[in-house]
């Protein structure tokens, strides 16, 4: 077995393109069925669909392409974060599972911006950047939750719009400070 990128690409597909039947009309939902999940069921097909991001996001950063993901997603992020649409993802609250999913969607945005930020209009840019500035007036668990503000606000750096430098900062401070106490190493 050659396992090259061709094969990672094809598993991919393998993956992801029975999924294309289960999006919302707008794309921002991914319905998967029944989970077990623990929180609030309207998080939970946000969270399908930002979780494809992982693996599309190399894939589109790599030159690649699976057809009509790249649309789903710029019409999603469109959708999920507009205050009007129908399938707008809602607010945010202390603990949740919402931060966890904009870590991919900052991750696509840092890898993959022609796909999840150049596409969209001028106004889905403005509402999708207000929706991810949100999450920084909550506190993150001090775990590796703290590295999902680190993604959203380098996210928001790296597209020129407003951020917040502080928890970049802090967050970073934070995980290096914990690792190191895991492994043993002092730091300042």
């Amino acid at each position: 077995m050659n396992y090259d990128k061709e094969y990672f690409v094809k598993l991919l597909e393998k993956l992801v393109l029975p999924l294309k039947q289960h999006y919302s009309p707008k794309g921002a939902n991914l319905y998967l069925g029944h989970t077990g999940a623990a929180y609030e069921d309207r998080t939970i097909p946000m969270e399908g669909f930002s979780r494809v991001l992982w693996g599309l996001v190399p894939l589109w950063a790599g030159g690649g392409n699976i057809d009509g993901f790249s649309e789903i997603y710029a019409s999603g992020l469109t959708a999920g974060t507009d205050p009007s649409s129908d399938e707008y993802w809602g607010g945010f609250r202390k603990g949740d599972q919402k931060f966890v999913e904009i870590a991919a969607i900052s991750y696509g945005l840092l890898l993959a911006p022609d796909k999840l930020w150049e596409p969209l209009s001028d106004t889905a840019k403005e509402n999708l950047s207000a929706y991810l500035r949100l999450s920084n007036n909550y506190e993150v668990s001090d775990n590796n939750w703290r590295m999902f503000p680190v993604l959203v606000n380098l996210a928001l750096k790296s597209l020129n719009q407003p951020y917040d430098q502080h928890l970049i900062d802090y967050g970073l401070e934070r995980l290096i400070r914990s690792i190191s106490e895991m492994v043993g190493i002092k730091t300042e």
